[in-house]
């Protein structure tokens, strides 16, 4: 069939108005497309990588498509992105294709004991059992053990209601690890069998709640989270940490 006139005037108009199409044209389209391509910063997926590919497909078909979706698919691309914000924070997250995204791996890793911390972190770790952090503080305690960083091992003392009440721990090096930068009124030094020099903080000499050392190898630390501990509480504890390197 032969093509009159004004049909070829009309096809060069359609051509023309394409080929004015602007990026954030595009870009537009394909949000609608992809109403949870703003959850690419999550999965780490370079989101200008996938416009310049829809590109090749959506540049004949953007015009129509933004004006055909746009009132419809704001709403829904609103809900899908709140949604996607909103479990930013979990662990994994399902993509549109059905793989798994997985987030930021969480540092600390649980261990079932203290000398297992010990050996996923490569230090002696020992630590007074539940039963002696409850002679000592006069309560009831549960005791969890973690890894941090695959270096440092933890382990934390609870009470019956889940209130923490102290945290224990070793890593090699000589740095401070307690990461409790308080400023405490009261600070004195004592020295452990062994003659590493440790640090005590707290209230007053009777009352502490921070307690650090090195001894060359491995560096320590204890930190009340409930009431202060006595001097001599808190060195016994020492001593018994101490005592496993």
């Amino acid at each position: 069939m032969e093509t009159t006139d004004k049909e070829r005037e009309r096809a060069q108009k359609l051509f023309q108005a394409f080929g004015e199409i602007k990026d954030e044209h595009v870009e537009d389209a394909a949000e609608h497309v992809r109403p949870d391509a703003r959850s690419d910063e999550r999965t780490k997926i370079d989101h200008s990588l996938r416009v310049r590919r829809l590109n090749r497909y959506l540049v004949p078909l953007a015009a129509a498509l933004v004006l055909a979706v746009a009132a419809g698919a704001f709403y829904h691309v609103q809900r899908t992105d709140n949604a996607a914000y909103s479990s930013m924070d979990t662990e994994s997250a399902q993509e549109s294709d059905g793989t798994e995204a997985v987030a930021s791996a969480n540092p600390y890793v649980e261990a079932q004991s203290a000398e297992e911390a010990g050996n996923l972190a490569g230090v002696a770790f020992n630590v007074p059992d539940e039963a002696e952090i409850t002679k000592i503080l006069g309560t009831s305690v549960t005791a969890q053990y973690f890894v941090l960083d695959g270096s440092l091992a933890e382990a934390d003392y609870a009470d019956a209601d889940g209130n923490a009440l102290l945290t224990i721990r070793e890593e090699a090096g000589t740095d401070d690890i307690s990461g409790d930068y308080t400023d405490y009124p009261y600070e004195t030094t004592e020295t452990l069998t062994g003659g590493a020099a440790m640090t005590l903080k707290g209230n007053s000499e009777d009352e502490f709640f921070l307690a650090t050392w090195t001894d060359g190898t491995d560096s320590f630390s204890i930190q009340a989270l409930g009431t202060g501990l006595s001097l001599t509480d808190i060195k016994n504890i020492a001593e018994q940490v101490a005592s496993g390197n």
